[in-house]
Protein backbone atom coordinates (compact mmCIF):
# COMPACT_ATOMS: atom_id res chain seq x y z
CA UNK A 1 0.00 0.00 0.00
CA UNK A 2 2.83 2.43 0.72
CA UNK A 3 3.86 1.85 -2.90
CA UNK A 4 0.47 3.00 -3.87
CA UNK A 5 0.42 6.10 -1.89
CA UNK A 6 4.50 7.39 -2.28
CA UNK A 7 4.95 6.24 -5.70
CA UNK A 8 1.90 5.14 -8.27
CA UNK A 9 -0.43 7.93 -7.23
CA UNK A 10 2.32 10.56 -7.11
CA UNK A 11 3.32 9.56 -10.72
CA UNK A 12 -0.49 9.65 -11.64
CA UNK A 13 -1.07 13.06 -10.61
CA UNK A 14 1.65 14.11 -12.21
CA UNK A 15 1.04 12.81 -14.97
CA UNK A 16 -2.60 14.27 -15.57
CA UNK A 17 -0.93 17.65 -14.41
CA UNK A 18 1.41 17.69 -16.74
CA UNK A 19 -1.23 16.95 -19.43
CA UNK A 20 -3.88 19.78 -18.44
CA UNK A 21 -0.20 21.95 -18.59
CA UNK A 22 -0.24 21.07 -22.68
CA UNK A 23 -3.07 23.17 -22.97
CA UNK A 24 -1.90 25.95 -21.11
CA UNK A 25 -0.02 28.88 -21.84
CA UNK A 26 1.59 31.72 -19.67
CA UNK A 27 -1.15 34.26 -21.11
CA UNK A 28 -4.07 32.00 -19.65
CA UNK A 29 -2.23 32.89 -16.12
CA UNK A 30 -1.33 36.21 -16.82
CA UNK A 31 -5.60 36.73 -17.68
CA UNK A 32 -6.60 34.84 -14.37
CA UNK A 33 -4.21 37.52 -12.75
CA UNK A 34 -5.47 40.51 -14.57
CA UNK A 35 -8.86 39.59 -13.87
CA UNK A 36 -8.95 38.49 -10.40
CA UNK A 37 -12.76 38.40 -9.53
CA UNK A 38 -13.56 35.10 -10.34
CA UNK A 39 -10.28 33.94 -8.29
CA UNK A 40 -11.70 36.22 -4.90
CA UNK A 41 -14.88 34.70 -5.30
CA UNK A 42 -13.64 31.30 -5.40
CA UNK A 43 -11.49 31.86 -2.60
CA UNK A 44 -13.61 33.58 -0.49
CA UNK A 45 -16.48 30.43 -1.18
CA UNK A 46 -13.68 28.12 -0.37
CA UNK A 47 -12.02 29.51 2.65
CA UNK A 48 -15.47 31.53 3.70
CA UNK A 49 -18.27 30.02 2.59
CA UNK A 50 -18.00 26.32 2.60
CA UNK A 51 -16.75 26.28 5.75
CA UNK A 52 -19.56 27.86 7.18
CA UNK A 53 -22.03 25.37 5.43
CA UNK A 54 -19.87 22.51 7.41
CA UNK A 55 -20.20 24.16 10.54
CA UNK A 56 -23.61 24.18 10.07
CA UNK A 57 -24.28 20.37 8.37
CA UNK A 58 -21.95 19.29 11.95
CA UNK A 59 -24.34 21.31 14.29
CA UNK A 60 -27.58 20.19 12.53
CA UNK A 61 -26.48 16.30 11.42
CA UNK A 62 -23.49 15.00 13.66
CA UNK A 63 -24.92 12.68 15.85
CA UNK A 64 -21.39 12.75 17.89
CA UNK A 65 -18.90 15.52 18.58
CA UNK A 66 -15.90 13.63 16.78
CA UNK A 67 -18.16 13.11 13.62
CA UNK A 68 -19.27 16.65 13.66
CA UNK A 69 -15.59 18.18 13.79
CA UNK A 70 -14.66 15.29 10.54
CA UNK A 71 -17.62 16.83 8.54
CA UNK A 72 -16.43 20.47 9.67
CA UNK A 73 -12.60 19.94 8.62
CA UNK A 74 -13.41 17.58 5.29
CA UNK A 75 -15.40 21.20 4.27
CA UNK A 76 -12.42 23.04 4.92
CA UNK A 77 -10.20 20.91 2.32
CA UNK A 78 -9.24 22.64 -0.68
CA UNK A 79 -9.78 20.77 -4.27
CA UNK A 80 -7.43 18.54 -5.52
CA UNK A 81 -5.81 17.47 -9.04
CA UNK A 82 -8.73 15.89 -10.31
CA UNK A 83 -10.84 19.41 -10.04
CA UNK A 84 -8.35 20.20 -12.91
CA UNK A 85 -9.30 17.16 -14.88
CA UNK A 86 -12.88 17.99 -14.37
CA UNK A 87 -12.83 21.70 -15.55
CA UNK A 88 -11.03 20.55 -18.50
CA UNK A 89 -13.11 18.06 -19.75
CA UNK A 90 -15.98 20.59 -18.72
CA UNK A 91 -14.35 23.45 -21.17
CA UNK A 92 -14.00 25.38 -18.18
CA UNK A 93 -11.20 27.98 -16.78
CA UNK A 94 -7.94 25.71 -16.80
CA UNK A 95 -5.51 27.84 -15.62
CA UNK A 96 -8.40 29.71 -13.06
CA UNK A 97 -8.89 25.90 -11.82
CA UNK A 98 -5.30 25.24 -11.67
CA UNK A 99 -4.23 28.51 -9.77
CA UNK A 100 -7.22 27.79 -7.34
CA UNK A 101 -5.70 24.77 -6.36
CA UNK A 102 -2.36 25.14 -6.23
CA UNK A 103 -2.49 28.28 -4.18
CA UNK A 104 -5.48 26.89 -1.96
CA UNK A 105 -3.48 23.75 -1.48
CA UNK A 106 -0.33 26.15 -0.27
CA UNK A 107 -2.46 28.24 2.12
CA UNK A 108 -4.54 25.09 3.72
CA UNK A 109 -0.97 23.73 5.14
CA UNK A 110 -1.30 27.18 7.05
CA UNK A 111 -5.01 27.07 7.63
CA UNK A 112 -5.13 23.71 8.79
CA UNK A 113 -3.84 23.72 12.28
CA UNK A 114 -6.33 26.96 12.34
CA UNK A 115 -9.54 25.26 10.85
CA UNK A 116 -8.68 22.08 13.33
CA UNK A 117 -8.31 24.33 16.55
CA UNK A 118 -11.85 26.22 15.79
CA UNK A 119 -13.38 22.83 15.07
CA UNK A 120 -12.38 21.43 18.46
CA UNK A 121 -13.17 24.57 20.36
CA UNK A 122 -16.85 24.75 18.69
CA UNK A 123 -17.95 20.99 18.68
CA UNK A 124 -15.71 19.70 21.63
CA UNK A 125 -15.13 22.74 23.75
CA UNK A 126 -11.60 22.47 23.75
CA UNK A 127 -8.71 23.10 21.09
CA UNK A 128 -6.24 20.67 20.01
CA UNK A 129 -2.45 21.91 18.56
CA UNK A 130 -1.21 20.28 15.12
CA UNK A 131 2.32 20.60 13.52
CA UNK A 132 2.81 20.10 10.53
CA UNK A 133 5.58 20.73 7.72
CA UNK A 134 5.22 23.24 5.90
CA UNK A 135 7.93 23.00 3.81
CA UNK A 136 7.66 19.06 3.02
CA UNK A 137 4.39 19.99 1.99
CA UNK A 138 4.80 22.69 -0.25
CA UNK A 139 7.60 20.56 -2.17
CA UNK A 140 5.31 18.10 -2.57
CA UNK A 141 2.80 20.74 -4.13
CA UNK A 142 5.25 21.68 -6.21
CA UNK A 143 6.55 18.20 -7.29
CA UNK A 144 3.02 16.58 -8.10
CA UNK A 145 1.46 19.89 -8.92
CA UNK A 146 3.06 22.76 -10.27
CA UNK A 147 6.13 21.49 -11.94
CA UNK A 148 4.33 19.12 -14.12
CA UNK A 149 2.01 22.06 -15.68
CA UNK A 150 4.85 24.10 -16.53
CA UNK A 151 6.84 21.21 -17.95
CA UNK A 152 3.57 20.67 -20.12
CA UNK A 153 3.59 24.41 -20.99
CA UNK A 154 7.03 24.26 -22.05
CA UNK A 155 6.45 21.27 -23.82
CA UNK A 156 3.47 22.92 -25.89
CA UNK A 157 5.71 25.94 -26.59
CA UNK A 158 8.77 24.81 -27.61
CA UNK A 159 7.28 21.20 -29.22
CA UNK A 160 4.20 21.72 -30.61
Amino acid sequence: MEILSNIVLPIFLAAMMFSLGLALTPGDFGRVVRYPKALIVGFLSLFVLVPLIGMAIGHLAASAPALAVGVFLISTCPGGTFSNLLTFWGRGDLALSISMTAVASVLYVFLAPIWIAIGYSVFMGGSEAVNLAPVDAIISIGRVSLAPVVAGMLVRAYLP
